[in-house]
């Protein structure tokens, strides 16, 4: 056997100057160049019309995930907001207890001091009907 007779034909088509050249190792008998190369042109444009439809949709899922972190850190700001007014509203409950807790202290003072004839009630005034916190001696009246 010559040389010519073991190299296989081939035949190389290309499907345009962006594409990479297909060679094809058996020759195309049954079809024509001009047929498959238009074939090849149509799969070329039909995916890179899938790849713009995909990169549309990673676009839109990008945008709304840009969206997605603004409310995030729009509800992360109101929540530091609220909870800084929560602890200041805590730090106020805790004064106005131990003014109360310092009330009765005050009025259990008083009614030692004044023997079982003084009655000394103490009320919270913060809150609707003023209810009784303490009393001491309240057999007095």
């Amino acid at each position: 056997m010559n040389n010519e007779m073991s190299v296989a034909k081939k035949e190389v088509i290309v499907t345009g100057a962006e594409a990479e050249i297909k060679v094809f190792d058996e020759p195309l008998k049954k079809y024509r160049k001009k047929y498959v190369t238009e074939y090849l042109e149509k799969l070329n444009n039909h995916y890179c019309q899938i790849i713009e439809a995909n990169n549309r949709d990673i676009v839109a899922i990008g945008e709304k995930y840009n969206e997605l972190v603004d409310t995030y850190n729009e509800l992360l700001a109101e929540h530091n907001k609220l909870s800084s007014s929560y602890i200041e509203l805590q730090g106020e409950k805790a004064s106005v207890a131990q003014a109360l807790i310092d009330a009765q202290n005050t009025a259990k003072g008083i009614a030692t001091m004044f023997g079982p004839n003084c009655e000394t009630i103490v009320h919270d005034m913060t809150r609707h009907g003023h209810p009784i916190l303490a009393i001491y001696h309240g057999s007095v009246t």
